[in-house]
């Protein structure tokens, strides 16, 4: 959701335990996807480069949420507003259509799942992909692209070689550019969460 600022919940394995969501385009049977944030407003997920979906940006698909909480499947219309790809898989952003009254006949543990957090994240325009350094103490080095950002943090993607990298809790400086502007951005941050998408 290039474009939209969005109030996010980031996924976490308690969520990802708690709930599956599929996708289902027109006429067509539902697909599994990886949930990677959800919102009041939409969601961003991922799917394996060989299970790209047949969809273009503003084209209308179903996402359906089934949980243990839920005596059937949630469905919920949305618009596609994201497309990313990279060497193995494809990420989408979708902004759910309104909702409200089905938002309403949720239990409070499941509406919680979807209400709005304190933080603003902001994802970069589709055509301005923002490449962050990341640095340890140690003056280990990798490189990945920004996600979102907001007054609290930065999210990003790395290579999933990468991934093992990361320590909780660990203390990186990110170094990056925003817009036109001719200098970088170093922050001083720690780790709080990482996933596998």
């Amino acid at each position: 959701m290039s474009d939209n600022r969005r109030h996010q919940y980031r996924v976490t394995p308690d969520i990802e335990r708690d709930v599956s969501v599929a996708v289902r385009l027109q006429s067509q049977a539902l697909q599994d996807i990886a949930l990677l944030d959800i919102s009041a407003g939409g969601i961003a997920f991922a799917v394996e480069s060989h299970q790209m979906l047949d969809v273009q940006l503003s084209e209308r698909i179903l996402l359906s949420f089934e949980s243990k909480r839920l005596g059937k499947p949630l469905e919920i219309p949305g618009t596609v507003r994201h497309i990313h790809s990279t060497k193995n898989q494809v990420f989408y952003g979708v902004a759910f259509e309104v909702w409200d009254n089905a938002r309403l006949n949720l239990t409070p543990q499941l509406r919680a799942l979807f209400n709005e957090r304190e933080a603003v994240r902001v994802e970069p325009r589709e055509e301005q992909d923002v490449d962050v350094q990341v640095t340890w103490s140690n003056g280990a080095t990798i490189n990945g692209m920004m996600r979102d950002i907001s007054v609290l943090g930065v999210g990003m993607w790395v290579g999933e070689e990468h991934h093992s990298v990361f320590g909780a809790n660990d203390e990186v400086s990110l170094n990056f550019k925003l817009g036109q502007q001719s200098e970088s951005l170093v922050l001083q941050a720690r780790v709080r969460y990482t996933s596998v998408a």
